[in-house]
């Protein structure tokens, strides 16, 4: 039979379980499981997840629409014209742009949920910034939800061109 004599330092011990506690509140904090609403860009600075352009608005637009999933949360920049359809929510417009595809004019862009869309005007433009959530209209889709709305001119060229095969 084996007997210890253990003396129990209660300074210490106290001292470690602080140490300990503060250590997973760290982990806890900046750990890589991290929150995805704590991760996200804040819209109202000026670094975007995508800043989407005239010169990659259809490019990002295919992208976003082909990976749905993997773009929710994400922050976007974008400006258009306001364009909505008559079975749309009272809350959804569509930033778009024009393009011709095989000599067809024809609008894309990302539908958007604000819920002051009523006030808008058709064919006025926008710049908006918001979070890509997933949402329905005929089919799954990407949402943006308005965070920031400005009413901007239309730029000289109203126009984007089709995707290209290597966005």
């Amino acid at each position: 039979m084996f007997v210890y004599n253990i003396k129990l330092n209660m300074k210490r011990i106290l001292i470690g379980i602080g140490v300990l506690v503060v250590a997973v509140a760290l982990f806890m904090e900046l750990g890589p499981h991290k929150n995805k609403e704590n991760s996200k860009v804040n819209v109202y600075s000026n670094k975007f997840d995508y800043n989407i352009t005239d010169a990659n608005f259809t490019n990002m637009l295919k992208k976003i629409h082909d990976d749905i999933d993997k773009n929710i949360g994400k922050t976007v920049s974008i400006s258009g014209f306001v364009f909505t359809m008559p079975d749309f929510k009272d809350s959804y417009f569509v930033c778009g742009r024009n393009m011709i595809l095989s000599g067809n004019e024809k609008v894309v862009g990302f539908l958007c949920n604000y819920k002051k869309a009523d006030k808008l005007l058709e064919s006025e433009w926008v710049q908006i910034t918001g979070v890509i959530e997933k949402g329905f209209y005929q089919t799954d889709m990407p949402i943006i939800k308005v965070k920031t709305i400005k009413k901007i001119t239309a730029p000289e060229n109203t126009f984007v061109n089709p995707p290209t095969s290597n966005y």
